[in-house]
């Protein structure tokens, strides 16, 4: 639930993007396949999950990737850095993913530990896709 509950705060807090309505362009985990194929969007991920330092039983270390892709090289790399820019550096603060079975995470410290990064055009729809990876401590879940 973590993943879901980073995007929403991202979509609550991040202007230009949105995990509701018809400018829905923000996704947890993955895009739908019916994604049109030259739309702009914002995906985060969590392909390994977190760590709990073995000394630390509080703290639980998350790490997360944001991938921002678009037709437009410049808007890819704008939609980058506007959610590095809410991200990096962000001390304090809560996150839920507001369904149902929402857990609340308090984030003590989210670090990027790259700066967006371009990693080219995807194959499929040939759209510029930028990448960063996050580190979340937050309290233990």
């Amino acid at each position: 639930m973590f993943i879901k509950a980073m995007t929403k705060w991202v979509s609550d807090n991040v202007t230009g993007v949105s995990v509701t309505g018809a400018s829905k362009n923000l996704y947890a985990g993955y895009p739908p396949t019916s994604i049109d194929s030259g739309a702009t969007y914002v995906l985060l991920s969590s392909p390994y999950g977190g760590t709990r330092e073995p000394t630390i039983t509080q703290e639980y270390h998350w790490h997360f990737q944001v991938l921002a892709a678009a037709a437009d090289y410049y808007t890819a790399a704008n939609l980058a850095a506007l959610v590095n820019d809410a991200l990096h550096g962000r001390t304090n603060f809560d996150i839920t993913s507001g369904e149902s079975e929402a857990a609340t995470y308090t984030v003590i410290a989210c670090i990027a530990i790259q700066q967006p990064s371009d990693i080219g055009r995807d194959e499929s729809s040939a759209r510029h896709q930028f990448v960063q990876n996050f580190r979340a401590t937050i309290n233990n879940p």
